[in-house]
């Protein structure tokens, strides 16, 4: 904020304050200007001009107490008068706020001035996206559709105005049944639609901290990884552009190939009660699980497991829940 200052100019002072130092874009606002003659005499005829800048608009301009007019032509307000000794004129500038970021506003009477920052607040509308397998398979073939949803949020008191969202699809990618919306907080929107690779939604006017979704289904021709980018953009200015924009990759896999995966896990064991295995006292008891896994729905032959067990690490006993195992040294393999 710039601190309202004060310049005399030929014995006339003016002065500028405001109701705020920031204010919301759409939003109103009020300058009040003061202009003083504080010598002994008869100002003679004075002016005052203020144009505001181009982030905001007047909505008026009127004089509040004193003598002189008061004039508004665009964006510039005048005011013309005398001042008698001791004499003050009072004008008020209600405006609307068109722009983020700080807005510097000068009064002028003649070679003397005072200025006022008040800082534009935008709104700020973010997207994200997940998917998932609508098939039992986490790990799903071009048979198995992908389930998206869509988050649209304001993240701040300002109304976000002409909201959009244009989500590109990669190609072999198409909408598979009815999309569907959901959430609180947009007016004067439409229906999303689908056209070729675009899925498009003109959402309408976000209110404060309001949040909808969009949800639809795609089906792949073919298996592959693709990646698909969600954008969303509004006309009234934002503070934070870097979360317009949403990516999902998602790796389909050919019918007939399979997928496995590794996952192990530690524990103490204390007569019977399982603990945690990342700090243990010298000769306690503790239990490897390794779990293998094949989440596709193609079988997955002969599969083998290797694990080398650290020295210091004493085997008391292994159980395998299917297949064999043989526990050389400190090398266990299982199959």
């Amino acid at each position: 904020m710039t601190a309202n200052r004060a310049v005399v100019a030929n014995f006339v002072r003016v002065q500028k304050t405001a109701t705020a130092n920031s204010v919301g874009v759409g939003n109103a606002g009020l300058f009040t200007i003061t202009i003083s003659n504080n010598s002994g005499i008869a100002s003679g005829a004075k002016t005052m001009t203020d144009t505001l800048p181009a982030g905001m608009i007047p909505t008026g301009a009127t004089l509040f107490s004193g003598p002189g007019m008061v004039s508004l032509a665009g964006s510039t307000v005048t005011w013309t008068g005398t001042l008698n000794a001791g004499q003050s004129a009072v004008v008020r500038i209600p405006y609307t706020m068109l722009a983020a970021g700080p807005q510097v506003n000068t009064a002028v009477v003649g070679t003397g001035s005072a200025s006022y920052t008040v800082t534009g607040i935008g709104t700020d509308i973010s997207v994200a996206k997940t998917s998932s397998a609508t098939g039992w398979s986490p790990i799903p073939t071009p048979t198995v559709n992908e389930y998206y949803t869509l988050w649209v949020t304001n993240n701040t008191d300002i109304v976000a105005q002409n909201v959009v969202l244009e989500d590109l699809l990669p190609s072999g990618v198409t909408v598979t049944g009815a999309m569907t919306t959901g959430g609180y907080g947009a007016t004067g929107g439409g229906s999303p639609t689908s056209s070729g690779s675009t899925i498009s939604w003109s959402v309408g006017n976000l209110e404060a901290y309001a949040e909808v979704t969009l949800n639809y289904t795609l089906s792949f021709s073919a298996p592959g990884t693709y990646t698909n980018t969600v954008n969303v953009s509004t006309s009234t200015p934002e503070n934070d552009l870097l979360n317009n924009t949403a990516t999902r990759t998602v790796t389909r896999f050919a019918v007939g190939t399979t997928n496995i995966s590794v996952s192990k896990t530690a524990a103490a064991v204390d007569s019977g009660v399982t603990g945690r295995a990342d700090i243990l006292f010298p000769n306690q008891a503790f239990r490897y699980v390794l779990s293998v896994s094949n989440y596709t729905e193609s079988v997955a032959e002969n599969v083998e497991l290797s694990d080398v067990i650290p020295a210091g690490v004493i085997i008391d006993s292994v159980t395998v829940s299917t297949g064999t195992y043989n526990l050389t040294g400190q090398t266990l393999t299982a199959s």
